[in-house]
């Protein structure tokens, strides 16, 4: 038998998602063939002991197809999908000062999407806010 568990990527346009296949049963040692918008087949064996796992990384979204092979040859397959987050976006609004000098000022910034914490800089000439 065999499972897959899954990372979602950290951007819209990353490649850093994973998944990691767990394989048991059959006959040890065990190879993997994946397909999907990135495809691989790494030369020799990927798992060497029943109960083993192996991660397969920089992975960008989409459907993939794991085809495990043990060392009799018998075959399992496995589907998973890695996930984008929602692309980052930002919105804000501004209410100026009431009188030049009276630093009442506000700006409010609304941050949504992406994988928080979110990291905000202003820069305001000659003095940075973070």
């Amino acid at each position: 038998t065999s499972s897959t568990s899954e990372t979602v990527t950290l951007c819209s346009n990353s490649s850093d998602g994973t998944s990691t296949i767990a394989v048991s049963g059959g006959l040890a040692p065990y190879n993997l063939n994946w397909t999907g918008p990135v495809s691989g087949n790494p030369n020799g064996d990927e798992i060497d002991n029943d109960g083993g796992n192996f991660v397969i990384s920089s992975l960008s979204a989409g459907n993939y197809s794991v085809t495990i092979t043990d060392a009799s040859g018998c075959t399992e397959s496995e589907s998973f999908t890695i996930l984008n987050p929602v692309a980052l976006s930002q919105t804000n609004s501004k209410t100026h000062v009431t009188c030049n000098g009276d630093g009442n000022g506000v700006i409010n910034f609304i941050v949504s999407g992406g994988s928080a914490p979110y990291n905000i800089s202003l820069l305001l000439e000659p003095h940075p806010i973070r």
